[in-house]
């Protein structure tokens, strides 16, 4: 399993499954190139964030491997 993780400024979202990080990518730098937007992610759990992108605004991104856990361990 794939899990991508967004940093903005000096918070780390677990993106949902599904959500097309390009996509992300792409609204968070137009809206940084527009001066500053609101852009909305979707992070784990379901929970809808509006973040304000300005061109001060550090954005990471992550994707790493996750292991799903085998039944009965932990």
């Amino acid at each position: 399993m794939i899990r991508h993780t967004c940093t903005i400024g000096s918070n780390s979202y677990i993106l949902a499954q599904g959500h097309d990080m390009n996509e992300l990518k792409a609204q968070m730098l137009d809206a940084v190139r527009s001066g500053g937007g609101f852009v909305d992610v979707v992070v784990f759990g379901n929970r809808r964030l509006s973040v304000l992108v300005s061109p001060g605004t550090n954005v990471i991104f992550e994707t790493a491997e996750g292991r799903r856990r085998s039944p009965g361990h932990g």
